[in-house]
């Protein structure tokens, strides 16, 4: 298991977003497109503030990976709640 303080995205060496070629492996299936389009969604936890998205479309039925790293954006413009000031 990742320590929270664990720079996982940093250490992998993948862009922070990319379509992935075996989404079919993956088993994220897409949802019923009722209105254009419809997008099925699948996010965990890597470490600490760090989150791995995979996004499916019912419209192109491409799945795209992204992640993000909160605890980067809140310590850069010090913008969250005033209880997390302390951790930063």
């Amino acid at each position: 298991m990742a320590k929270l303080s664990e720079d996982i995205i940093g250490r992998s060496g993948l862009p922070p977003f990319f379509k992935v070629e075996n989404s079919s492996e993956v088993g994220i299936d897409a949802p019923v497109n009722r209105k254009g389009d419809a997008l099925r969604t699948w996010v965990r936890s890597l470490s600490g503030f760090q989150k791995e998205a995979l996004v499916r479309s019912a419209k192109s039925g491409d799945t795209w990976r992204l992640v993000s790293d909160g605890m980067r954006h809140l310590a850069r413009w010090r913008f969250c709640p005033v209880e997390w000031s302390p951790a930063l």
